[in-house]
């Protein structure tokens, strides 16, 4: 059985998937187009870093999975700045990252660009915290 609410699909295996994420300008980051992690298509960022440019990442979609692609030139711990890659939208700053060296920012779920419903990840590279909010509630990742 898959459950789906708002941008996120639970599958039957418990994981949380992210279908659908935008910038503030409502410009989709998730496409078919966008490279696969298990088979489920990531979702696209560009970011600024200081040593290696601007380079696109693609975060899995699976809340608490870590892995991305690209971005292998940017050195651990480095502080990005993330863009929309169709807009250049910076993504909203919404509180200190439990790392104590990032901040976190919402990537939003719906396209009213409201922070009650995001995905919430650190800007500092390397850094796995992460969450979910729904409706103002807050699903912590499992890793």
């Amino acid at each position: 059985m898959v459950k789906q609410v708002q941008g996120i699909l639970k599958d039957d295996g418990g994981r949380r998937i992210i279908t659908a994420a935008f910038c503030c300008n409502g410009h989709n980051l998730i496409s078919d187009d966008n490279p696969k992690i298990d088979g489920l298509s990531t979702i696209h960022l560009r970011v600024h870093s200081a040593s290696a440019g601007d380079v696109d990442i693609y975060l899995s979609p699976i809340q608490g999975d870590g892995r991305v692609k690209g971005g292998e030139d940017i050195p651990r711990d480095e502080l990005l700045g993330i863009t929309c890659p169709v807009c250049g939208t910076s993504f909203e700053v919404v509180a200190p990252c439990y790392c104590r060296h990032g901040m976190f920012v919402a990537i939003y779920l719906k396209q009213d660009c409201r922070y009650r419903d995001a995905v919430v990840v650190c800007d500092s590279w390397g850094c796995k915290h992460s969450f979910i909010k729904l409706e103002s509630r807050i699903i912590l990742s499992s890793s």
